[in-house]
């Protein structure tokens, strides 16, 4: 994927047609409908939990490790945008962003862009989908989650309601990245402060590493989760038809 991503963005940059002007266009206005797939985004941090499984014997790399992901999540994510909108401008580009970069680039390119926008979603699914089998083992204290039998069972609750989604034309693409990012992105506000306060009232484990008060504070908490709640009701407004055409 590094490379596929490395290889279409030199050749955007190398593409006579690029304008690095396209990148100043734009309305802050008209990018408040958009927070909800930038909080899709985020669901990487749903990798956190096996991330701390896998530095069981190490907490104390784990922050630098989730910090390096999440950077290396921002630079993927913000390049492909990015290249294409200075390769095509913002009046040119599709739901699906590969496609115009594809179309733009030449044949080649497009097969490229989309093979790894297919390979950006399975990822994305593998990752949540793992994380979210491993939280129902633990939540519903299901035991060892190699047990065979159970194991089939949660993977099927897991796997089957994407797929319903997917072939039953129920949402469209953007609609299905649009609601995942509005109601994880309120999971996400949540549930981490709850782990932590939990955490520390009654753990027993000494951490290896302890967030700095300043990004702990109430208030702080109080904004992130406020931030997304409304996201959240922005979302329903919208679905409900309650905001200007704009958007």
């Amino acid at each position: 994927m590094v490379v596929m991503i490395a290889v279409l963005v030199a050749a955007t940059l190398l593409k006579e047609t690029t304008q690095v002007r396209y990148l100043l266009d734009g309305n802050w206005l008209y990018m408040v409908p958009v927070f909800n797939v930038v909080a899709f985004c985020f669901s990487a941090q749903y990798i956190v939990p096996e991330m701390a499984r896998g530095f069981a014997d190490k907490p104390e790399k784990l922050p630098k490790a989730i910090m390096v992901g999440m950077g290396l999540t921002f630079c993927l994510l913000a390049l492909v945008p990015l290249s294409v909108i200075a390769l095509s401008g913002l009046d040119n580009i599709s739901d699906v962003a590969t496609i115009s970069w594809g179309r733009a680039l030449g044949e080649w390119a497009f097969f490229s862009a989309n093979l790894f926008a297919l390979c950006a979603m399975l990822t994305s699914y593998w990752g949540l989908g793992g994380s979210f089998l491993t939280n129902i083992f633990d939540q519903f204290r299901l035991g060892n989650d190699e047990q065979p039998l159970k194991r089939l069972i949660v993977l099927t609750v897991v796997a089957i309601p994407p797929f319903i989604l997917a072939y039953s034309g129920m949402v469209s693409f953007v609609n299905a990245l649009y609601f995942a990012g509005v109601f994880s992105g309120v999971i996400l506000s949540i549930m981490p402060i709850l782990m932590l306060k939990g955490a520390r009232q009654r753990g027993d484990i000494t951490p290896g590493w302890t967030c700095p008060a300043l990004i702990t504070h109430p208030l702080i908490q109080t904004f992130i989760v406020l931030l997304y709640l409304c996201s959240a009701v922005y979302a329903i407004a919208s679905a409900l038809g309650y905001l200007p055409a704009g958007w």
